[in-house]
This record gives structure tokens, sequence and C-alpha cells, in this order.
């Protein structure tokens, strides 16, 4: 018999981002890295305050390294000092997504994890 067949749990595939390639997010005058993104869900790494706490709703535009951005709108499920995990309500598209990880996959070949590996975490 072969291997058992991982099954994703998970609605939607999170692309994390090695740090020298991250996304910022600006709301307001204030910008943000931010590790890790879904089309409906991000993982922020605040420097300083984030200034919106569990609950409480923001807008603010995603800029990627290739210079293009997308408007996005949430809603902060948790924070802590290290990270903001936010949900989307109009975020990344599919289409972003794709492009984003293509992208990533041709620039960072051995940084990033096999389909095996769900985690999402950098190899070691």
């Amino acid at each position: 018999m072969g291997e058992p067949t991982r099954i994703q749990e998970r609605a939607y595939y999170r692309l994390w981002y090695p740090q020298a390639d991250r996304p910022t997010l600006a709301i307001g005058a204030q910008k943000f890295e931010v590790a890790e993104i879904s089309e409906e869900g991000a993982r922020i790494v605040p420097s300083g305050s984030f200034g919106h706490h569990h609950g409480e709703a923001f807008t603010g535009v995603l800029r990627f390294s290739n210079g293009e951005s997308d408007t996005v709108e949430g809603v902060v499920l948790r924070s802590t000092p290290d990270e903001v995990v936010v949900k989307l309500t109009t975020g990344v598209t599919l289409k972003r997504m794709m492009s984003e990880q293509i992208r990533l996959r041709q620039k960072y070949p051995a940084a990033l994890r096999s389909p095996e590996d769900p985690s999402g975490k950098p190899k070691s």
C-alpha cells in the first residue's frame, strides 16, 4: 500500500513569506510586515503598537514586493507583542495567492517546504 494522503484541513491555503520578501500592510501612516497570508487572513509582525485590538475593524493597503497592491479590510482576531492575526473580510484574491506562490517558489526553492509539509515554516 502507498503512503496515506494528507488532507488539507484549512479552508484556505496559507502562504508564508521569507523575512526579506514580506509584503507590507499600510494602515494610515503606519506600516507593518506581513509574515503569512491567505485569501481571508493574515499574520502581521507589529513594529511597535498595532493600534487595533481584538474585535476591532481596520482598512489598509497590502503592498507586495513586485509593487502591486490590494486594499484589504478585516478584523483583529488575536494580538500578542510578536504577532497580530487578522481575518480579512476583503482580502487577497486566489489569483494573487497563486502568482505569489509561483514567484516565491521560483525565488526561494530551497527555503520553502514541500507540499508534504503543511507547516509553511522555512527549512532549518
